[in-house]
């Protein structure tokens, strides 16, 4: 019966359950303590370059598949290509395709996808 009196408490670390009435909001879990109002802020994000590399600009493959799938609704068939639907006023335009890349129409899926060139 010795083993039952001896039951687990925690970590034994126990934090006050009132602060001093000076002390001021408790910081929040996760972040640094806040010295006052003079203290720096912290450092702002590098800006973004203005252009991007191609093979760092993703592809929104929904969204074209989305406009594919749109044109298909209402056409009553799939396209041959992908200008078809530019031209048919569903995109504005086709977004510059990856490196070595290039879309295609997967008709069985009726969706947007990328291939080898």
């Amino acid at each position: 019966m010795a083993i039952l009196t001896l039951l687990p408490t925690g970590c034994g670390k126990k934090q006050p359950d009132t602060l001093p009435a000076d002390a001021g909001p408790p910081p929040q879990q996760g972040s640094a303590a806040v010295a006052g109002p003079e203290s720096v802020a912290p450092p702002a994000p590098a800006p973004r370059a203005a252009t991007a590399p191609v093979a760092d600009v993703p592809v929104d493959l929904d969204a074209l598949t989305q406009a594919l799938r749109r044109f298909s609704a209402e056409k009553r068939r799939v396209p041959a290509s992908l200008n078809e639907v530019v031209a048919a006023g569903y995109i504005k335009a086709l977004p510059p395709a990856p490196p070595g890349k290039k879309f295609a129409i997967n008709p069985q899926r009726v969706e947007v996808i990328l291939v080898k060139q």
